[in-house]
């Protein structure tokens, strides 16, 4: 019996095994809480391959990838994991970053999650992981609007030469 059941389990697809194990799990034990709501607010809670906004998107749909994954030698490090949707990670599996997109999650990838990781510990207090990415999620779209607002303020208007 227990033969057949880790046979059925083997057929499985990859995805499909980590859901079975762990269905309501949004973070995986391999990461830290706040490590990864960190790379989260760095990325802008944005998918760096189809370029999905995930700021309204039920928080077990927001992922972490890894540019190299582990099993060719990437680490866990910040500099090799990205914000992906689910549908994205999932498809890619053990397959190379798209190229149309290579240079975006590299840059992204390049800037620091220290200052993120810092306001991702003051979601984490008291909070459970739902409340805490919540939070952020509202913390970094307010963010990326003030941004947004600067930058229609200071850029230069076009002088009309009539």
């Amino acid at each position: 019996m227990a033969h057949a059941l880790s046979q059925s389990m083997m057929a499985m697809g990859v995805t499909a095994r980590k859901r079975l194990n762990s269905p309501d799990q949004p973070t995986g034990e391999w990461c830290r809480k706040d490590k990864r709501l960190g790379v989260y607010r760095r990325d802008g809670f944005t998918c760096l391959i189809c370029m999905l906004d995930l700021h309204d998107v039920h928080s077990r749909e927001i992922t972490l990838d890894h540019y190299r994954p582990r099993h060719h030698g990437g680490s866990n490090h910040e500099s090799n994991l990205f914000t992906a949707c689910r549908s994205c990670n999932s498809s890619r599996q053990t397959k190379p970053v798209p190229r149309h997109c290579r240079a975006r999650v590299r840059a992204a990838m390049r800037r620091s999650i220290a200052p993120h990781r810092v306001v991702a510990k003051t979601f984490l207090i008291g909070c459970t992981w739902d409340v805490a990415i919540d939070n952020a999620r509202r913390e970094s779209a307010a963010r990326s609007h003030c941004q947004r607002s600067v930058t229609m303020l200071t850029r230069p208007h076009a002088v009309s030469h009539a």
